[in-house]
């Protein structure tokens, strides 16, 4: 299983814990079956296929008292996931552990399933999550496609220098459309002072023609939202917000160069301007 990364855990904890200890400075009487998600979204990938338990964390607004929250599950794929009924906090904590199994060897490679979790329990007013989705699947297995060289506006930007690294590009064994830069900006100079592994950039291509289209969620503007592993020392994570209509992102068979335009996001709004990245085939 690959490592799955909370980025809102410390802040949510922080508010759960503050309307733990000071409910009287709050707005409403804090409850202690008043729970939230960490997070709205959990991506859950097998490398091998293994069936799996994963550890998701939840908080609560009160600590006193031992507390039990339902939890309901919403999915097409029922036999796949296996979620308790409900969710224990014990006296004098605000945190508790959802402990959801997930049987990956149903999948195929490139196969996966999802669930949207519910908690029950008291209203809450705490501006978070009381549901989750949960995105499960098995991953392909790679090998390599081409070598070539990634060159990244947004580092250049903040490092005030040209900034490039040499990196592959992977093809899915089991899919020839199937693209990955894998633990892409993890692997520029020095990159590992600053970045983590495990994200990788995925898309889709034939192989010929100039349109990509980003392996990612898009929203209402046809943009996709890539996480790159970058942790910027004021902003943390620094996330490619890259615009997919294949006027700005594409493939140019005359110059073997992948295009890709995008805006610089962080969790407090855009940091750079759009730019492009660019990596090239040898």
């Amino acid at each position: 299983m690959k490592r799955i990364t909370i980025f809102l855990a410390a802040v949510a904890a922080l508010l759960a814990t503050a309307c733990a200890e000071k409910s009287e400075m709050a707005t409403y009487p804090a409850k202690s079956n008043e729970g939230i998600f960490a997070q709205s979204y959990y991506s859950l990938v097998s490398d091998d296929g293994e069936d799996a338990t994963v550890a998701i964390t939840l908080y609560r607004a009160s600590s006193k008292g031992d507390a039990s929250i339902p939890v309901t599950a919403t999915t097409e794929s029922p036999s796949v996931f296996d979620i308790p009924a409900e969710v224990a906090f014990k006296d004098g904590s605000a945190e508790a552990t959802l402990m959801l199994g997930v049987k990956f060897s149903s999948f195929e490679p490139g196969e996966g399933a999802d669930v949207v979790l519910s908690l029950g329990g008291a209203p809450t007013s705490l501006p978070y999550y009381t549901t989750s989705r949960v995105e499960a699947k098995r991953d392909y297995s790679y090998s390599v496609y081409a070598h070539g060289t990634y060159e990244s506006s947004m580092l250049s930007a903040l490092f005030g220098s040209y900034i490039s690294w040499e990196m592959d590009l992977l093809v899915a064994d089991q899919n020839p459309e199937y693209f990955r830069l894998k633990d892409f900006y993890y692997e520029f100079a020095g990159g590992r002072n600053y970045s983590d592994p495990g994200y990788n950039f995925d898309f889709l291509w034939d192989g010929e023609s100039e349109e990509i289209i980003p392996v990612a969620e898009l929203d209402e503007y046809g943009c996709a939202t890539i996480d790159t592993g970058f942790f910027h020392p004021v902003y943390d994570l620094c996330s490619m917000y890259v615009d997919t209509d294949p006027e700005y992102t594409f493939y140019d068979a005359d110059d073997r160069t992948f295009y890709f335009n995008y805006a610089t996001l962080v969790s407090l709004g855009m940091l750079l301007d759009w730019d492009y990245d660019y990596f090239t085939l040898d």
